[in-house]
């Protein structure tokens, strides 16, 4: 990518806490990527053996009886090309520069799948404060890969401007649980308190992503997804990066087999290094 325009992605990026970096995959790594992912949600989920080697966690996240949202955590390890896309060397380097980073490692995974016509909303959320193994955690940075065109209708990402700059906001968000059409999912208010005065409130906006491409955001933006009820499937992968500078901050992780406080970057072959400046 040109200088220029990855300039211009640090600045929507620093200014926003998201930004869309355009397309990082070919149709038939995309299509791929796809066909793979169903053998892991048919055996996973529909009860089918396709004679896959079983993730680390897998999960359907849905409050709703009639609808489904599958997550798939650290299907890297177990696919050969999901391992390949975290290796992606284009999508490491946009990531480094919007971070800031001289170098990236792999934190985890996350795969989000809604079904055609009964994919459940994702409740409004910040990344980093799930991620407490790590510190510090706001320096998480996800890289969200489209395996199917995703837009209002079949329940994309909704992102707030700026909301990054403003901490943990996790029980203001818990506050908007439980809703899943697109109007009442963005009918949302800013935190009590005061705001960064460089980042008032600004609502929602849809953030649509095409098959291939890829969407960063920051640990701390706020985020969800309404409902799927599209006759469309709506399939995504989201990479967490660590930078430099994050340390290990639990004993309680059996992925982390260092110290508390040892630099990450030194934590071995469960968090490859896919990029160094």
């Amino acid at each position: 990518m040109p200088e220029p325009e990855t300039d211009a992605l640090v600045h929507d990026f620093e200014r926003d806490g998201f930004v869309h970096a355009g397309r990082v995959l070919e149709p038939s790594e995309t299509a791929a990527l796809a066909d793979e992912l169903e053998r892991y949600i048919d055996t996973l989920f529909r009860g089918r053996d396709a004679g896959i080697q079983s993730p680390w966690f897998f999960t359907d996240v849905s409050r709703e009886p009639t609808r489904n949202h599958f997550q798939i955590t650290d299907l890297w390890r177990v696919s050969e090309p999901f391992r390949r896309l975290v290796e992606n060397p284009t999508m490491a380097a946009i990531a480094a520069r919007l971070a800031r980073a001289s170098s990236l490692q792999v934190w985890s995974d996350t795969v989000q799948y809604k079904p055609p016509r009964e994919g459940a909303a994702f409740e409004w959320h910040q990344d980093g404060p799930y991620h407490k193994s790590t510190s510090p955690s706001s320096r998480l940075l996800a890289a969200w890969i489209a395996l199917d065109d995703a837009d209002e209708d079949s329940g994309c990402m909704w992102m707030v401007p700026g909301s990054h700059r403003w901490g943990d906001q996790t029980f203001h968000l818990a506050s908007y649980a439980g809703r899943a059409s697109r109007e009442e999912f963005v009918a949302i208010g800013p935190p009590p308190g005061s705001l960064d005065p460089e980042a008032p409130w600004r609502a929602p906006v849809p953030c649509p992503v095409k098959a291939g491409e890829v969407h960063f955001h920051h640990g701390y933006t706020w985020h969800g997804s309404p409902s799927n009820a599209s006759p469309r499937r709506r399939a995504g992968y989201t990479l967490f990066y660590m930078p430099d500078g994050v340390f290990s901050a639990t004993a309680d992780d059996p992925r982390i087999t260092v110290p508390i406080g040892t630099p990450m970057i030194e934590a071995g072959a469960n968090f490859p290094v896919v990029y160094r400046g």
